[in-house]
């Protein structure tokens, strides 16, 4: 049997006004982070059966060095978000890769490294890459590396299978808000 979750982008975990309507949030932490205590009693106040995915923040994917190069303070940044999603109870956590993360060998050498150091959470990464990464070379590439391939149902003819998928509308050009008939289209795509 299917099961759909639907929720919204939000950066602060959803009331009950929200879970009433809605039984999962993506979360995007506003910045400057908030502490773990403040973490802590966000995760104390969520509504029962809202299931959580946690958007990796910006400073954690990358460096002055550029995308996926570690630093200091990138690795600080991970650790923490880590730290958050755990704390958060997340089902997953968001991993988006701009344009300048190509195809290439280097750049997938980069990427799988840093999925290592993600590893070992109950946490399911999610990867959602854009540029040159075409679903026929990004799904199976995910699928290698353990993760869930983010798609728009809306955008691309190519589905990732398997036991759970991750979809993500994007907001693009004319598609600026979501009404009933396009989440209509992109359930019946999934």
């Amino acid at each position: 049997m299917t099961r759909i979750h639907a929720g919204a982008l939000l950066e602060r975990p959803p009331g009950p006004k929200y879970a009433a309507a809605l039984d999962f949030a993506e979360l995007a932490l506003p910045e400057p982070r908030p502490t773990d205590k403040t973490i802590r009693r966000w995760a104390s106040e969520l509504p029962d059966g809202v299931a959580l995915s946690l958007v990796v923040p910006a400073d954690a994917v990358r460096s002055p060095k550029g995308p996926l190069r570690f630093d200091e303070a990138m690795d600080g940044a991970l650790q923490a978000t880590r730290e958050a999603a755990k704390i958060l109870g997340a089902r997953f956590a968001v991993l988006t890769t701009g344009a300048d993360v190509t195809t290439g060998p280097r750049d997938r050498a980069l990427l799988r490294a840093w999925v290592e150091r993600w590893s070992g959470d109950a946490v399911q990464l999610v990867w959602q890459p854009t540029g040159l990464w075409e679903p026929e070379q990004a799904i199976p590439y995910a699928h290698e590396l353990g993760l869930l391939y983010a798609f728009d149902p809306l955008e691309t003819d190519r589905l990732p299978t398997g036991e759970t998928v991750y979809a993500r509308l994007r907001a693009v050009g004319l598609r600026k808000r979501f009404h009933e008939t396009l989440l209509e289209e992109a359930i019946d795509a999934i």
